[in-house]
């Protein structure tokens, strides 16, 4: 509840300062992208930049490791395949735009190097309509 408490009054502050639009988005659920960036697009016309920045950390108190897994997996990897997934559809409407993928220090093993493996493709892919893909490695 802090945090989202914490992004409601930054969002505040942010708009003050000249514009910022907040919307709730559980990054493990694909329609929630869809509507996230047509938020975006509601709010700004278009959109030429996508962070994923999403992450979970810590374990399970009671050992679950296989569902830890899917949870990481399902936030770290998914998540930002599905932002991308979104974003690149708009991104080319508006003629290209950038895609940043922060990494952590968690990105040398499991879902993260999945991530940046897709994601290092659709940079190549995509490079022709003018769109880039980025991974900032943390740590």
């Amino acid at each position: 509840m802090f945090l989202i408490l914490k992004g409601i009054a930054v969002a505040a502050e942010i708009a003050e300062a000249g514009g910022m639009h907040l919307c709730h988005l559980d990054v493990t659920d694909e329609s929630e992208w869809e509507a996230a960036v047509q938020s975006a697009i509601t709010s700004f016309g278009k959109l030429d930049i996508l962070v994923n920045n999403a992450g979970i950390g810590g374990e399970d108190s009671d050992g679950d490791f296989v569902g830890t897994m899917g949870r990481h997996y399902g936030r770290q990897c998914k998540g930002g395949l599905f932002g991308t997934k979104a974003a690149i559809p708009e991104m080319r409407k508006a003629g290209g735009g950038s895609i940043v993928n922060i990494s952590s220090t968690a990105g040398l093993v499991g879902a993260k190097p999945a991530l940046l493996t897709v994601l290092r493709r659709s940079g190549t892919k995509f490079s022709a309509n003018r769109l880039q893909s980025s991974t900032l490695p943390k740590g």
